[in-house]
């Protein structure tokens, strides 16, 4: 989800455990409890704690899901939290590094009274930040060898200064190529042009 305000966006890439309507409807209930959390202009780490604590009270302890939450401001400054979810990449166009940036920290929906912390980045002109969920990684060829994170962040450094969309497709073709979809693929592409 996408989430604009006046002095910047908020952007969240969330995964929910298991497959089907049960699923589906937890995404709905995570996408509703972020906008209503998002009214109030809430910092990430608390916004998390009460999207956990809603979540660890109303789902079944098999339903949980993980979240990659990001506010970018107009400066460039972002913060950003996990729930769970594995490190998101950000690449640095002046250091033509990419970095995994994250935590490992529980998924929301677990376990009540669980705290979320932040950290931030500042985007320079062209930095692409990556967050996707673990559909692409964990795609399984026909010898139950997972992807991983290393070719899709290979692939991120190859054409990073390409537009998204075609950044995008060549992501997916390569996720396509490696194995058959068992699980959803998501894929958040952001651009700072600074």
């Amino acid at each position: 989800d996408v989430v604009g305000h006046g002095d910047g966006t908020d952007l969240f890439v969330a995964d929910v455990s298991g497959h089907g309507v049960r699923a589906g409807v937890v995404m709905g209930m995570v996408k509703s409890a972020i906008r209503m959390g998002l009214r109030k202009r809430r910092d990430l780490s608390e916004l998390l704690a009460d999207l956990n604590d809603v979540l660890e009270g109303t789902t079944k302890g098999e339903l949980y899901a993980t979240l990659v939450g990001l506010r970018i401001d107009g400066g460039g400054r972002v913060e950003y939290a996990l729930a769970g979810h594995h490190p998101f990449a950000h690449y640095c166009a002046a250091s033509s590094e990419l970095r995994r940036l994250g935590k490992p920290t529980f998924p929301l929906g677990l376990f009540d009274g669980r705290t979320y912390t932040t950290d931030t980045l500042t985007l320079g002109p062209g930095d692409l930040l990556a967050v996707w969920t673990d559909g692409l990684n964990e795609t399984a060829d026909a010898g139950e060898r997972e992807l991983g994170h290393e070719p899709i962040e290979r692939t991120l450094v190859r054409l990073w200064d390409r537009p998204l969309g075609e950044i995008r497709a060549a992501v997916l073709d390569l996720v396509a190529a490696h194995g058959a979809q068992a699980d959803d693929r998501s894929l958040l592409l952001v651009r700072w042009r600074g």
